[in-house]
């Protein structure tokens, strides 16, 4: 399952997002027993993984983890709330970036390969947030989003 998660848009997916870290692209992660949504933004490739489960619920989900990814590398309490309140309107669509596509897939070979089944999610994403990405000229999506 890849697909981009039309952030703060309504169903005419051709309207440019209203979020400032752009769509999110979302793939199923299979680790073990365990399945996971890992999420990337478009501008930046902040990574969020959540548990894949109840996807009816994901835009409401990933509008929270990704406050809590925000919060935690820094980004501005207000900045980060306002992002989750645009966040919350969301549209399903194809994947129209092969760029974050290559990402997603390089981010989903590094959480295997240091998947820590005692860690957080929020941990998780933290540490793949610290990645530097060929896409971001060698910058981490968190240094990314912190510059934004």
């Amino acid at each position: 399952m890849d697909c981009a998660w039309k952030t703060g848009r309504r169903p005419n997916t051709t309207t440019p997002s209203s979020t400032w870290l752009g769509d999110w692209y979302a793939t199923l992660v299979f680790l073990r027993s365990a399945r996971f949504v890992l999420c990337l933004s478009e501008r930046t490739l902040l990574p969020v993984v959540l548990p894949a489960r109840e996807l009816a619920t994901l835009g409401t989900r990933l509008a929270s983890a990704a406050g809590q990814v925000m919060a935690a590398i820094g980004v501005p309490a207000e900045v980060a709330r306002d992002e989750q309140d645009r966040m919350a309107e969301a549209v399903v669509a194809r994947t129209a970036s092969r760029r974050v596509l290559g990402s997603m897939n390089d981010f989903a070979f590094m959480l295997a390969a240091q998947f820590d089944p005692n860690a957080s999610l929020l941990d998780l994403s933290l540490d793949l947030a610290e990645t530097p990405c060929g896409p971001l000229r060698m910058e981490s999506p968190m240094r990314a989003t912190l510059e934004r």
